[in-house]
Formats: C-alpha cells, sequence, structure tokens
C-alpha cells in the first residue's frame, strides 16, 4: 500500500487533493529556495480521513485539531493582487542558538505591505504565542499582526497585535 507520503503525492499528482503551496518569505532571499513549501489540504474528503477522530472543533484538544484550524484559515485566505506566504527563521538572523520563530500566513499584496496571520486555537492564549508575530513585525515593520484565536478578542496596542476569534476571521472574507 506504500507510506503516507507516497499516497499523498500521488493523491496531489491525480489531482484528487486540491492543495495550496506557500512560499517562506520573504521570497527573495536566496536561502530560502532551498526550504521546503508548506503544503495544506484542501479536500474535504481528505481532512474528513485525517481528522476523523475529531468529534468536533470545539470539543477536541487543540493539537487534535490544530492543523484543521489552519487549513480552514488558509482556504480564506485571499484577494486580489496578494499572494501567501510563511515565515520561518531563528529570533537573531544567523544566529541558529537562537529560538526559531515563525508565522503560520503571510499576505503580501502587489504594493508590498504584509500581514501576518498566526493561527492560535487554544482556550487562553499566552504571551510567548505572540513571539511570532513580535518577531516578524519588527524585522518586516508591517503595521500589525493578526492572531486567530479560538475565542478571545483583544487588541494588544504595544505589541500591534490584533486577536480575532476563528469563526469572525471565517467570516470576514
Amino acid at each position: 500500500m506504500g507510506n503516507v507520503r507516497e499516497q499523498l503525492v500521488f493523491a496531489i499528482d491525480t489531482s484528487y487533493v486540491w492543495n495550496y503551496k506557500f512560499r517562506r518569505y520573504p521570497i527573495a532571499k536566496r536561502s530560502t529556495s532551498r526550504t521546503p513549501s508548506k503544503i495544506t489540504l484542501t479536500d474535504l474528503g481528505a481532512r474528513n480521513a485525517v481528522f476523523r477522530g475529531a468529534p468536533s472543533l470545539w470539543e477536541s484538544p487543540p493539537e487534535h485539531v490544530g492543523p484543521l484550524v489552519e487549513t480552514l484559515a488558509q482556504s480564506v485566505i485571499r484577494g486580489p493582487s496578494c499572494q501567501v506566504h510563511f515565515f520561518r527563521d531563528y529570533e537573531t538572523p544567523g544566529k541558529r542558538k537562537s529560538p526559531i520563530r515563525e508565522v503560520d500566513f503571510v499576505v503580501e499584496h502587489i504594493s508590498g505591505d504584509t500581514i501576518p496571520i498566526e493561527i492560535k486555537f487554544r482556550r487562553e492564549i499566552r504571551r510567548a504565542d505572540f513571539s511570532g508575530l513580535s518577531t516578524y513585525l519588527s524585522r518586516f515593520g508591517s503595521r500589525f499582526g493578526l492572531m486567530v484565536t479560538r475565542d478571545t478578542s483583544a487588541y494588544h496596542p504595544d505589541l500591534k497585535i490584533l486577536c480575532v476569534p476563528l469563526l469572525d476571521f471565517l467570516l470576514a472574507f
């Protein structure tokens, strides 16, 4: 029967599964061309097969439905003249001993403006959960960041991060 990777590659190649590939941001960096893409499944049948053990988004543990919530959020992120990337780098660029920071999605408009979006589907959002967005905002100078949460709605002016519940985020697009 083969392993899961072989089956997934077959499904993508035969168009049984639609997928989105997100390249690392910033796309112009030469070193990022060797970095693999982030692939999310968008086919409902494939998602149901992978997440069949989850009773519902609200009842399941966050670590179980986290990838599903990312896929749901990714499915609505679109707009004219926009590209979607992801960000992953060391907190201190080039210093491999510093912690790795990442942002799930970076929406880039043709004008060059970017909006980093982090998905944190948890009951409680901790200060450490903002580290990826904070690193991105300080490095690339975006006007604000967006954190999609389970049910937290708040604005943190000191961090320039807006927390939006998942349902509101999905309805906004």
